[in-house]
């Protein structure tokens, strides 16, 4: 006789059946998803070379007007601090070392990308505020942990994308008008192990399949896997503790204390941070975030 499946085998077979389901909606909609573009491709082939200069970057932005405006419009804001009208692309590249600049550009192209992927979100622009708050308390984290220039860049462009998977959710749920907002302190661990339960991916992981396919390199599509969990196994991912860090520092009233309780002195150590110079990293962010 055939062995019948107890009622709680069933519904564990079932709930394993339906989160397979939604994992395979998540890959299909990633694949979906429009690559980035040749220009893009191009730019970052002709950037590897150890004596390019900037004057054989500047024909390839130009070819990309979005490009042009998006670069002119950041060297003419206020991050920058240039102090003068920059007018022309040749001189705004020079406001950038070639790392930084591509990595700029990578963005520029991931948020237009973003933009036309997701355009039936109705709080879109939720999710590119809560960005660019958390990529810039992620960039005086690291000018306060005293990281190199790349490696501060590196932080905001992570700070930048590192919700991207949420919106891939939503689509994939099509709830086109879930608020985009940060998630609060209490729901964190909540959210994620909701995701898991119902994708078996949380948003992290699906923003590092996204970026993927966007050929972010590695280390930028590890700080976004982890950036929720940046001490998984008691091994510390630095970059996304940064993000994890910028992420809890621009919510408001929430207390010094609570942000750091997760790591020991010794990670702290590692990422060259303590209770004072995170004060004066909100203190700069809080000054700035009117600007945005």
């Amino acid at each position: 006789m055939k062995d019948i499946p107890s009622e709680g085998a069933e519904d564990a077979a079932a709930q394993e059946a339906r989160r397979q389901a939604a994992m395979d909606r998540i890959i299909h909609q990633i694949g979906s998803l429009p690559p980035m573009p040749e220009t893009a491709m191009q730019l970052r082939a002709v950037a590897r070379d150890p004596h390019v200069d900037f004057g054989r970057i500047v024909p390839y932005i130009q070819k990309d007007p979005g490009l042009c405006a998006d670069l002119l419009r950041f060297a003419n804001s206020a991050a920058t601090g240039v102090g003068h009208p920059v007018e022309t692309v040749s001189e705004a590249v020079r406001y950038y070392g070639m790392d930084n600049l591509v990595h700029f550009i990578w963005v520029s192209h991931a948020n237009r990308l973003i933009r036309q992927s997701f355009g039936k979100l109705k709080h879109l622009d939720e999710y590119f505020l809560h960005a660019e708050q958390v990529s810039m308390a992620c960039t005086f984290l690291a000018q306060r942990a005293d990281l190199l220039l790349h490696d501060q860049e590196v932080c905001k462009v992570v700070g930048l994308l590192h919700n991207v998977g949420k919106l891939v959710l939503l689509m994939v749920t099509h709830q086109w008008a879930a608020p985009l907002r940060g998630t609060s302190w209490g729901d964190r661990e909540e959210k994620i192990a909701e995701e898991e339960h119902d994708f078996g991916l949380n948003h992290c992981e699906v923003g590092a399949l996204l970026c993927e396919k966007w050929n972010f390199p590695e280390k930028l599509l590890n700080a976004i896997r982890y950036h929720h969990r940046p001490l998984l196994n008691g091994v510390l991912n630095p970059l996304a503790a940064y993000v994890y860090l910028g992420e809890l520092l621009v919510i408001d009233d929430l207390p010094l204390e609570v942000i750091i309780r997760d790591f020991a002195p010794e990670h702290l150590k590692i990422l060259n941070l303590s209770l004072e110079n995170l004060q004066s990293a909100r203190a700069e962010y809080v000054a700035f975030r009117p600007k945005m």
